[in-house]
């Protein structure tokens, strides 16, 4: 970022997708750039791989805004960032087994989730949704980055011990705990686990 610069609130970055100017998404990219990057590698674990899902990212974003009007841009881009990175993997390893670097934080919450495939199931997909987006609002902050940064963002165990100053171990008791205790909250809820 050249010194000197303010970066825009997500608000007026929403409005300049609305006006449907391209200013949005330099600015977007000024703002938001290294963070994407970071999502995308965390799935795809290659620089240039990362640097075309940046690009794709940005014109989903463009095609998604309007109509959508996303609450937390941050988060609605991460999502798109994080969906082209599995689709380009996808596309890269056709055939191919999912590295254990992308299975890993699947199979951490595989005792807890379920993959819908039928109309019921995605209904109660949705209410896993809410319930899950519940249980991370009542986290104190560290809690919900540990968890975010591993199960969305799909960051290394290692890698989130290294930002946090804490050993592996840590961080890795700290993440089962947070399993557990969305088990036992979802299961207080009454959603079958």
């Amino acid at each position: 970022m050249k010194s000197g610069s303010i970066l825009k609130s997500d608000q007026e970055i929403i409005a300049l997708f609305f006006a449907r100017d391209e200013q949005a998404i330099r600015e977007t990219d000024l703002k938001y750039r290294s963070y994407l990057l970071s999502v995308a590698k965390n799935f795809i674990h290659d620089s240039e791989d990362a640097a075309e899902c940046l690009n794709d990212t940005y014109f989903d974003v463009w095609q998604k805004i309007p109509p959508a009007r996303p609450s937390h841009l941050k988060s609605f881009l991460a999502v798109i960032a994080r969906r082209c990175a599995i689709d380009r993997f996808k596309e890269k390893t056709a055939g191919k087994r999912l590295p254990p670097s992308m299975a890993v934080p699947l199979s951490e919450l595989e005792e807890v989730l379920f993959h819908p495939t039928e109309q019921h199931e995605l209904l109660e997909a949705k209410e896993l949704a809410t319930l899950i987006s519940r249980f991370l609002k009542g986290l104190p902050e560290h809690s919900r980055y540990l968890f975010l940064s591993r199960y969305y963002d799909g960051k290394p165990t290692k890698t989130i011990a290294r930002e946090e100053k804490r050993s592996v171990s840590t961080v890795n008791k700290e993440l089962k705990k947070l399993r557990s205790d969305l088990k036992d909250y979802l299961t207080k809820e009454g959603y079958p686990v």
